[in-house]
């Protein structure tokens, strides 16, 4: 307890053993095994009888874990013989990725009205503001006649108010990893933009191919972070990332390709914000930073603990 922790946070562990069988156990040894140092020793019990303990555990990383089963050792009185066995039903435990306090990434240029249409970054910031005129079509609300265009023109036309905006911010995590630490920091730093954002409409999008969709509140902002929790570095090497870098014009890595191409189709407006924990060259950037017009692009690098370039024209 509880299932769902953030990386650094304890949880308590309860063992429950209960004699099953018809005669009085002997005297038993278990341990976990995902942390072996923790050993019981369970005195006999009497037919029918449990014995309970527990125990505090510390979680030190992020991962999801499958825990419960319990190593039960039983030796005879000598000391002569041995046998082991496993007991116990798994129980899954999400261990977080650590979430900073941070400021939410900046407003875009334009955000997206609910329907997912850019609004022009002129259009009012209230949904009773007024955005434009069209002509009446059967079943409009005759309270939107705006009367002195209907009586210069002689033609029924409507106010058409405008939508508040959501903002749209999309996280795309790079999975390849510069190194252990470094990737920890990315998937930490991608946690902490989701949650600063919690107002917008927020999405990942990994370069594995995940797509979380656009959504907001606790329960997608939880989906979000448990999804994190999972996440593992891809495994291109090193020296594979090398080799690219050593091109004299090196080109965007073919990882970035699923992301872009998903990005591509998504709604304009909004922010993009790229989390990567690999020493991506200038060249790189700068293609990060082009990838479309449609949104403001940042790109944060944790591998040399700074944030490397943004744009900050916005969206056109």
């Amino acid at each position: 307890r509880p299932h769902r922790v953030p990386v650094g946070d304890s949880v308590e562990v309860e063992c429950c053993l209960t004699n099953v069988s018809a005669r009085t156990s002997p005297l038993l040894a278990a341990h976990d095994p995902i942390r072996p140092e923790i050993r019981l020793l369970v005195g006999p019990l009497a037919p029918g009888t449990e014995a309970r303990t527990s125990y505090q555990m510390r979680t030190d990383r992020r991962g999801v874990f499958e825990l419960g089963t319990l190593e039960v050792e039983l030796r005879d009185p000598f000391g002569l013989a041995a046998t082991t066995s496993r007991v116990g039903d798994n129980v899954t435990l999400t261990v977080l990725p650590r979430v900073e306090a941070i400021a939410p990434p900046p407003r875009s240029a334009a955000g997206a009205a609910p329907g997912g249409a850019v609004r022009p970054p002129f259009a009012g910031q209230s949904g009773d503001s007024f955005y434009a005129l069209r002509e009446y079509a059967p079943g409009d609300d005759l309270r939107r006649v705006h009367w002195a265009s209907t009586a210069r023109r002689d033609q029924l036309m409507i106010r058409q108010e405008d939508h508040p905006v959501q903002e749209r911010t999309i996280v795309v995590l790079d999975l390849a990893a510069g190194s252990a630490e470094a990737f920890e920091a990315a998937v930490s730093a991608a946690a902490s933009v989701l949650i600063a954002a919690g107002g917008a409409l927020v999405r990942l999008v990994d370069t594995a191919g995940h797509d979380s969709r656009f959504g907001t509140g606790s329960a997608h902002a939880a989906a979000l972070l448990d999804r994190l929790a999972a996440e593992q570095p891809s495994p291109e090497t090193r020296a594979a990332q090398g080799a690219k870098a050593a091109m004299p014009d090196p080109p965007l890595p073919d990882r970035f390709a699923q992301p872009l191409a998903l990005l591509g189709t998504a709604p304009g407006g909004g922010t993009v914000v790229v989390v990567t924990s690999t020493d991506l060259g200038r060249t790189h950037v700068r293609q990060l930073l082009g990838l479309t017009p449609r949104f403001s692009v940042m790109v944060l690098n944790v591998r040399r603990g700074q944030e490397v370039a943004r744009d900050r024209a916005g969206p056109i």
